[in-house]
């Protein structure tokens, strides 16, 4: 069980994964930052200040004291427009220049700042990139934002209702979407906490908020780096309804294990599935057994989602654990990987990480039809992450693209961005590009950008 909805895991689509020892050394090194259990619902509102801000600050002002809002293990600066405020970490190049790369490492449903992404280390370890340019790191809206009344709750109802439909099907899932206030386009949404505030990044102002975070620190925006739904952010800035789209021109661009921008939710569902079943077989069902670890009986449910988690996981434990996850042995191993991947705290909690999630996802993906049915299957499950997409609003204007000279990396068996739908999606979209295969299964594996940096640098 997670104990901290703030655990920077990510959710569906993530950006990377450590081993688990080094997981859970950095889930407690976030307790230690925010001192004491979870405590969500008393985070300090951004709204309190915001009648402050638009009073004495001009539209695109710096506002520092917003780090302060969520505890950071990170260099923090932050940006507001008089009604909304963004964090970001800007690693300047020791080799002092104005040239600056964005690095976006996926997503949605990270908090990038908390420490458990370790941005020094991913400088230090593509130095050939820290060397030459700074590094942008923005973290995403939610990190900061207050759940609206009742959302807590419905998280809570939207899980039990997931969980419930490996006994019998009930097609009236809670709507999550309105409680939440994810079924409104930015800026109709009401009682938000801050007005226009989303979970995760709105494609129609992305490119204003980097290029306005670009011109406040006097730098150049030259290239740009991005895992997994990284590929998605690069599609906000390049081709967002923003008039700042428009005038940006990027150097070079390096996708790592993209998402396929552009895909409908009944293809990437399909391969997936596919990949899950030729890596690790059929899975033996589990009858639901007690876990005195676990205060919620692990089921099919869990197994399925143990499964899927099996993607993110590291190799050498992948080889070690599969085969009793898949034949339903290691009963306590499930429920604790079924609780990563949903990234459940409490009872039968969800981080609001997922709202992020939802947000992005569901706005840029067609969901796959039957998305809230009965969970027999890996594919049954995967299609259950979108059970909550019917009342978002669907962005039709996002098209896969690259920018610049540019280079993609891609994996045969890395089961969360099947190689054959980038691969489909990206030579279409960029056919110059250079791609760079790796050995590597799992999805927070880097493997192939030093290579890839190399091509375009």
């Amino acid at each position: 069980m997670v104990t901290n909805p703030h655990d920077n895991r990510g959710l569906g689509w993530r950006a990377w994964r450590r081993s688990r020892g080094a997981r859970r050394a950095a889930v407690a090194a976030l307790l230690a930052a925010i001192l004491g259990p979870v405590a969500l619902i008393a985070l300090p509102k951004l709204a309190s200040r915001t009648g402050q801000v638009e009073q004495s600050l001009d539209p695109w002002t710096s506002l520092s004291e917003s780090c302060d809002t969520v505890p950071t293990r990170e260099t923090c600066s932050a940006i507001t427009d008089g009604v909304h405020t963004w964090r970001y970490a800007l690693l300047r190049s020791r080799n002092r220049t104005a040239e600056t790369v964005l690095v976006d490492l996926g997503g949605p449903g990270i908090a990038l700042l908390s420490g458990a992404a370790n941005l020094g280390a991913f400088a230090a370890n593509f130095s050939m990139l820290s060397e030459r340019y700074n590094l942008l790191f923005i973290e995403e809206p939610w990190v900061t934002q207050e759940l609206p009344q009742g959302c807590e709750s419905a998280l809570a109802a939207h899980y039990r209702h997931l969980r419930n439909q490996v006994a019998a099907v009930n097609d009236s899932a809670p709507d999550v979407a309105q409680t939440c206030q994810l079924a409104w386009r930015p800026g109709l949404q009401p009682n938000q906490p801050v007005a226009n505030r989303d979970w995760g990044f709105d494609p129609a102002t992305y490119a204003d908020l980097v290029m306005a975070i670009i011109r406040m620190n006097h730098v150049n925006l030259k290239g740009f780096v991005g895992h997994s739904w990284g590929s998605m952010r690069l599609a906000y800035l390049l081709n967002g309804a923003s008039d700042e789209a428009e005038g940006i021109s990027l150097a070079w661009s390096v996708l790592v294990r993209p998402f396929p921008v552009g895909v409908d939710g009944e293809a990437l569902i399909s391969e997936q599935a596919t990949i899950l079943e030729r890596e690790f077989g059929a899975v033996e069902a589990i009858a639901p057994t007690a876990v005195a670890s676990r205060s919620l009986p692990v089921t099919l449910f869990d197994q399925l989602s143990a499964v899927v988690e099996l993607g993110y996981s590291d190799e050498r434990y992948v080889k070690e654990r599969s085969r009793r996850i898949i034949q339903g042995e290691a009963v306590a191993e499930i429920g604790t990987l079924s609780d990563e991947y949903w990234q459940r705290f409490g009872r039968d909690s969800l981080s609001p990480a997922r709202l992020a999630e939802w947000q992005e996802v569901c706005s840029t993906t067609q969901p796959p039809t039957g998305a809230n049915k009965k969970i027999r299957s890996v594919a049954d499950l995967l299609a259950s992450r979108f059970a909550a997409c019917d009342r978002i609003p669907l962005h039709r204007e996002i098209e896969a693209t690259t920018a610049g000279k540019a280079c993609i990396v891609t994996a045969s068996n890395d089961s969360v961005t099947p190689q054959l739908l980038i691969r489909n999606t990206y030579q279409r979209a960029s056919p110059e590009a250079t791609w760079v295969e790796s050995t590597e299964r799992q999805h927070g594996s880097f493997d192939g950008l030093s290579e890839c940096l190399e091509v375009v640098l």
